[in-house]
């Protein structure tokens, strides 16, 4: 089985999560090509083990062009995610977003594409019905469903990282600068 071809090949050990009925699973999916797991991430402290302390949530359409050891092993600072501002932070569609939750002015809108989570603090943080009860609050002003969640609940519980490094989003351009691409550690195809 592939559980065991990991072990053996490559000494790691498969951790099967069951999804399976989630306090989300009724959560509105705003937008082509999303799913229910779109809000697994709000969950992960959760759904995985205590063992596991901290995690690296990559979404699927991005790649990884350097060492990420840097960003995975840095120091949390206090804040439970460390994470990059979306690179269309400062967006007429972001300052909608942030009036529709609620957010303070003050508040950098976050990708939630590329995030490291520090799920000690964030079991530390909330119960699952505290978290639910957080999410319900807003569930009717969500434009990009998990993504505004998270930022709703965590704003100001946030390190923010360099997003032209580690959440370098290609939304509207056709290629990238020269003088970007020396920097990119990991490239959002959003």
């Amino acid at each position: 089985n592939f559980s065991a071809y990991l072990q053996n090949k490559c000494r790691i050990q498969l951790h099967v999560v069951d999804t399976t009925n989630t306090v989300l699973d009724d959560f509105p999916l705003l937008g082509p090509g999303f799913t229910i797991e779109t809000y697994y991430r709000i969950l992960a402290q959760f759904l995985l083990p205590d063992s596991v302390d901290r995690i690296l949530w990559l979404d699927a359409d991005m790649v990884v062009l350097k060492d990420i050891a840097p960003l995975y092993y840095q120091p949390f600072d206090g804040m439970m995610y460390a994470v990059c501002p979306d690179s269309k932070a400062n967006s007429d569609w972001v300052r909608e977003c942030k009036a529709k939750l609620s957010l303070p002015e003050s508040h950098v809108y976050f990708n939630a594409g590329m995030m490291l989570m520090d799920l000690k603090a964030l079991r530390n943080s909330l119960t699952i019905a505290e978290l639910l009860q957080q999410c319900n609050l807003i569930r009717d002003k969500l434009t990009y469903n998990d993504q505004d969640i998270l930022n709703y609940i965590y704003s100001g519980k946030v390190k923010y990282l360099e997003w032209k490094q580690y959440n370098y989003q290609l939304v509207l351009l056709k290629r990238i600068p020269k003088n970007d691409m020396h920097d990119i550690v990991i490239l959002h195809y959003t």
